[in-house]
């Protein structure tokens, strides 16, 4: 066995250590050897290995989401995990998995497709995960359903109630906990006055849309900044994905609309929206940036998980699927919520509050579980 020849061979083990503790990816063969090794103690004691490095490596995990991809949203959510989750290092899992014998699978859509495709940790938790709805993605075939199960998750937390009855259907049991890009706070948070006429646009998606058609929903959106110069208000375009600069440009241009520079910094970002009067957003971490920001927004609903969000926040009478927007349609909505500001806002501290909540009390849950039982 590969334990035994590590035992024999106490140099290999100090080079894995050695490539653990700076972050090198390994390979499947020096992995296993690694995590065989876990058991070992005493031999990284007589490699000369001092308490606090033997502390720093049992303290890795390994984190499951989509980091690095110039997107907002999921480099927040990297942000937010790695703060809750300390004093544990979350090492994100590019491809080769990193040394560590827990997995955390720390907020995005990631059920059921990310577990189809890597291998069950030992220890498996799930953070204010979303899952995709069968409504959009047609039925799951059983066997990635099945993968799930096999992770044999210690604690699985929830973005909405929409994930929690599809994880229910497939015989899975979750907590809904919120998203956890809700503990962010931007600098400042007091309640903005009837006369601000900022409002905050984000526009983009990967293209797989209700309707199959974002075309259409740039060139709405388009008449409806138009549409709120004319009424004297102020839209800015906020982008949240690399990949969709080139879209909000041009609408920037048809619609004579600034964009938000700097977008890529997190807080400058979440402070922009805290000074605008309401947020009218496609992609999901708008919406969530928005609300944590306790600015009301209204959702550009492009796939079913900007509703399971947006229904936890009581926003569901401000959502518009992507094949049903029109310019007018937008407006009469943005129209309501303006009437209705006060009573929404109302709502929306309430709501983020109580989802702040519930995601500090399940972070510190999974923590206990992990001391107790993974250390």
């Amino acid at each position: 066995m590969l334990i035994d020849n590590i035992i024999k061979r106490k140099t290999t083990l100090r080079s894995l250590v050695i490539r653990v503790s700076t972050r090198v990816l390994l390979s499947k063969k020096e992995r296993d050897a690694f995590l065989q090794a876990y058991a070992h103690k005493q031999l990284w004691k007589k490699l000369g290995l001092s308490t606090e490095a033997i502390k720093k490596i049992e303290r890795r995990i390994s984190y499951i989401g989509w980091v690095g991809h110039e997107n907002l949203g999921d480099d927040a959510l990297y942000k937010v995990n790695a703060e809750i989750f300390k004093p544990y290092n979350l090492i994100p899992d590019f491809g080769p998995l990193y040394c560590s014998k827990i997995t955390l699978l720390g907020g995005g859509t990631l059920l059921p497709t990310r577990t189809a495709r890597i291998m069950p940790n030992k220890y498996n938790y799930a953070y204010g995960v979303g899952v995709r709805d069968p409504l959009f993605w047609g039925k799951f075939d059983e066997s990635i359903i099945e993968k799930i199960k096999k992770f044999e998750f210690r604690y699985i937390g929830v973005r909405g109630n929409r994930s929690k009855d599809i994880l229910k259907n497939w015989g899975i049991n979750s907590e809904v906990i919120g998203d956890p890009c809700l503990l962010l706070k931007p600098e400042q948070h007091e309640k903005i006055e009837k006369k601000q006429r900022k409002i905050a646009i984000n526009l983009g998606s990967d293209g797989l849309v209700w309707g199959g058609n974002e075309e259409k929903v740039f060139r709405e959106m388009g008449r409806f900044c138009k549409m709120l110069r004319r009424m004297g208000y102020y839209p800015v375009l906020i982008p949240f994905w690399k990949r969709n600069l080139l879209s909000i440009r041009r609408i920037s241009k048809m619609a004579n609309t600034p964009v938000l520079m700097n977008w890529r910094e997190i807080k400058r970002v979440l402070n922009f929206i805290a000074s605008c009067y309401i947020l009218i957003g496609e992609k999901l971490h708008s919406i969530v940036f928005s609300a944590a920001a306790h600015t009301p927004f209204i959702a550009i609903e492009y796939r079913p998980k900007c509703r399971d969000f947006a229904e936890t926040m009581g926003f569901e009478k401000y959502i518009i699927r992507t094949d049903e927007i029109t310019s007018e349609q937008v407006m009469e909505m943005f129209l309501d919520l303006f009437n209705n500001w006060d009573e929404m806002y109302e709502k929306l501290l309430k709501n983020v509050q109580f989802y702040r909540e519930k995601l500090i009390k399940f972070a510190k849950l999974i923590k206990k579980d992990i001391k107790m039982n993974c250390i």
